[in-house]
């Protein structure tokens, strides 16, 4: 043979010796007696790729005999029948370190003695109280957000309640993240951008009026009482049957529900029962239908402006608010064309 030959002959032997099945330790042995379904015995066999590709998967490649009384057959691990998962429960729950260890598998391993002279060794584990949660009080420093309102008004806004901004600077929508005064410009019901601070202002400038259906001063909506909103829909059509409107404009659907709810005494209402845009039908503060009485404000649902609510886009919104603006407009260059025919 020769020396090429030889060299040959030397590597095939050194990967037959690398490729051999290697017996396990005597202490890696010892630490397989410890786990459940194995074999101190068994010859350890190096995965192939394959292989641990399938043990992700529905089954489990195990390169080992199957013993006796195992869930293993030949190479592949059966799932636990529902006696061997009781078994290993109980098993888990005697054991003292056991991560699996809960309150009903403790109780099935170490039942309570009904009899007083042979206690328990040891007492069940305490079931914890869990937290309620509950809103945080509102400081006591705020205060209501006083009422802008006035005879011939074209537009009352109503809006649900003055937030923790509103009722600390004075002005309706104060809060940095509130839409109202971006989409009252862009819609066209003021021809201006104005601002928070500007909001008495409106009342002489363009007729715009603001009110609340509740008083109380909130973090969010969700903390008002139905009594509250029952109370301020009653409120709210006293106040628009005293300075009669020509339209009242709920700042987000949550409103017109809290007047809807007060008026009918439900306490919810169907999904297609409330809409975006004019409400035909549904006046506020109608004293009587006799002729020449007055018939009541029309009723105009918008999109809420509020920084937290995120069901609609801003262009959806836009469009929404742009419906009651192109009524403004054309309801002011109607007063526009009487002041010139008076002149």
């Amino acid at each position: 043979m020769g020396v090429e030959e030889n060299m040959v002959a030397e590597d095939e032997q050194d990967d037959r010796d690398i490729l051999k099945p290697a017996s396990a330790s005597p202490a890696f042995a010892e630490r397989l007696r410890g786990l459940r379904y194995a074999s101190p015995t068994a010859e350890l066999t190096p995965l192939r790729i394959g292989e641990v590709k399938s043990a992700r998967r529905e089954k489990i490649v195990i390169p080992r005999e199957a013993d006796e009384g195992s869930i293993y057959e030949g190479n592949t691990l059966k799932s636990p029948s529902k006696r061997q998962k009781a078994a290993h429960r109980l098993d888990d729950a005697q054991s003292p370190i056991s991560p699996r260890r809960t309150r009903s598998t403790y109780r099935r391993a170490h039942p309570v003695s009904t009899d007083a002279s042979k206690p328990t060794a040891m007492k069940a584990p305490k079931k914890r109280n869990r937290k309620t949660f509950t809103h945080k009080p509102v400081p006591s420093h705020l205060h209501p957000l006083p009422d802008s309102l006035g005879p011939n008004l074209h537009i009352l806004f109503v809006g649900i309640n003055p937030g923790i901004s509103t009722s600390t600077t004075g002005h309706a929508y104060a809060h940095p993240s509130n839409r109202f005064w971006p989409l009252l410009h862009t819609s066209g019901i003021t021809p201006v951008r104005c601002n928070a601070p500007e909001d008495r202002t409106l009342l002489s400038r363009y007729k715009l009026g603001f009110t609340n259906l509740c008083a109380r001063p909130t973090k969010d909506a969700a903390a008002l009482r139905e009594p509250e909103l029952h109370e301020g829909a009653v409120v709210i059509e006293e106040k628009v049957r005293t300075w009669r409107p020509e339209v009242v404009c709920a700042v987000g659907k949550g409103v017109w529900e809290g007047v809807v709810r007060g008026r009918t005494g439900r306490k919810k209402l169907d999904k297609n029962e409330v809409r975006y845009g004019w409400q035909d039908g549904e006046n506020m503060g109608r004293i009587g239908a006799v002729s020449g009485e007055w018939e009541g404000a029309k009723v105009f649902v918008a999109a809420s402006t509020s920084g937290l609510s995120a069901s609609l886009s801003s262009q959806q919104k836009e469009d929404i608010w742009s419906e009651l603006g192109n009524w403004v407009k054309k309801r002011r260059k109607e007063d526009e064309k009487a002041a010139s025919e008076e002149s």
